[in-house]
């Protein structure tokens, strides 16, 4: 219900970062698993979001940075650790 997506974009708001995230959502007919492509927040953020009965998130490696790492010739040591997946 809108409350609720009110309440979770709030909560996301306040550890806005760089990953993405992923949900996973309960509805009438189950759960569903969102990949949230235009919201990034910080690792802090899976904690804020605890104890919801009906959302579970997690956070997932920024493909698209690795991505661009990999393409321009650069290795991960030059930018930090890579993580692979």
């Amino acid at each position: 219900d809108e409350e609720r997506l009110l309440d979770l974009r709030s909560r996301l708001d306040e550890h806005a970062g760089s990953l993405p995230v992923q949900l996973k959502v309960r509805g009438p007919g189950g759960w569903a698993l969102v990949e949230a492509r235009e919201v990034r927040a910080s690792e802090e953020a899976v904690s804020a979001l605890g104890g919801l009965d009906w959302l579970s998130a997690r956070l997932v490696p920024d493909r698209e940075a690795l991505m661009r790492l990999e393409g321009n010739g650069t290795s991960g040591a030059d930018q930090g650790p890579v993580v692979p997946f």
